[in-house]
């Protein structure tokens, strides 16, 4: 068994608009942050990797997931570790 954080993540996402007046001031467009709640399974010099579920399968491990830039992070709290079976990855 590993132990893997549950985390909640604040950060300021991205945002794409398709056929739509161009603003004068991208600023205003980015109203709240984001916040993202799973199980922290990877963290890199440049990235978190948050899981919201994970399935089981005979050879692999599918999941429900966000990569998330650590320079759009403005807040972070940990909320202890769960107990899993290792994650396999690609």
């Amino acid at each position: 068994m590993v132990e893997y954080p549950i985390v909640a993540i604040m950060w300021e996402d991205h945002m794409t608009s398709i056929s739509s007046q161009i603003p004068r001031n991208p600023d205003e467009m980015i109203e709240t942050p984001t916040l993202t709640v799973g199980i922290l399974l990877s963290e890199t010099d440049k990235t978190y990797l948050v899981a919201h579920d994970v399935e089981r399968l005979t050879d692999i491990d599918n999941g429900t997931y966000t990569v998330i830039l650590k320079s759009t992070v403005t807040g972070i709290k940990n909320f202890g570790k769960i107990p899993l079976n290792e994650i396999r990855f690609i």
